[in-house]
């Protein structure tokens, strides 16, 4: 595995940070939403790709290529899972 700079927040570890209602106000002077004129703060949104480090491990040989797309697969059969099994408790009810 090489590390590179991850490509969703492009090595900065936040992606930016967005008022209540969905505006993108990084870089603002004022922390107040442009939409419903709420303040909102001025901390900006960790990013889950890298968990904040600003790199992530990028697979290189057919190998780890290989084990990152099994890894990825065995996570989204999982959520699968979880939602198939949350909409019949919800189906249920």
């Amino acid at each position: 595995m090489k590390i590179v700079d991850c490509d969703w927040c492009e090595g900065t570890g936040n992606i930016g940070n967005y008022s209540c209602c969905g505006d993108d106000i990084t870089g603002n002077d004022i922390d107040i939403c442009p939409t419903c004129g709420e303040h909102c703060g001025d901390e900006e949104e960790i990013c889950d790709n890298c968990t904040g480090t600003g790199k992530i491990n990028q697979p290189e040989t057919p190998e780890e290529i290989e084990a990152e797309k099994q890894k990825i697969q065995i996570i989204c059969d999982e959520n699968k899972k979880r939602r198939d099994a949350w909409r019949s408790r919800v189906s249920s009810v």
